[in-house]
């Protein structure tokens, strides 16, 4: 009598890249941009690579006005426009996201104030919302931290 055939193989699992870890409150370490948000921008607007290769991942400092305040998903979310409409600032270009469950109230910061914030640089991260430099991307900063705010605003 023949063996018996073996039983049918499994097509193989298909392995995903794990998630991303989130991004801790604020690094340990050097500062690898300490800086304005409008050279920031800039920055990546120039050269995504060398902006990558100084910042993606790492510890930064930004200060600048601060033009829009919101929540997504329970993170508050502060941004800077580069760009402005006669008065009105237009779509963010560096976006601040803090803590989930941090509280607008507590970092305390106004649209028009200057702030500077810490936080980890994830890079240029495409949103698909058109700007009038012709970009549809921002530069995004994760598990920021208020380090100071200037009272008047601009």
């Amino acid at each position: 009598a023949a063996p018996p055939a073996p039983p049918p193989k499994k097509p193989a699992a298909r392995k995903e890249a794990p998630p991303a870890p989130p991004a801790p409150a604020v690094p340990d370490g050097p500062i690898a941009f300490d800086g304005l948000t409008n050279t920031l921008s800039n920055n990546y607007a120039n050269d995504v690579d060398r902006a990558d290769a100084q910042c993606k991942g790492k510890r930064v400092r930004v200060k600048g006005r601060i033009d829009h305040i919101g929540e997504r998903d329970g993170v508050l979310v502060l941004g800077y426009s580069a760009m402005r409409d006669s008065s009105r600032p237009l779509e963010a270009t560096v976006v601040f996201a803090f803590p989930k469950g941090t509280p607008a109230t507590e970092v305390g910061v106004k649209p028009g104030q200057i702030a500077v914030i810490e936080g980890t640089c994830r890079g240029r991260v495409e949103d698909g919302a058109p700007r009038a430099s012709g970009q549809t991307y921002h530069v995004r900063i994760e598990g920021c931290k208020l380090v100071s705010v200037e009272n008047e605003t601009r």
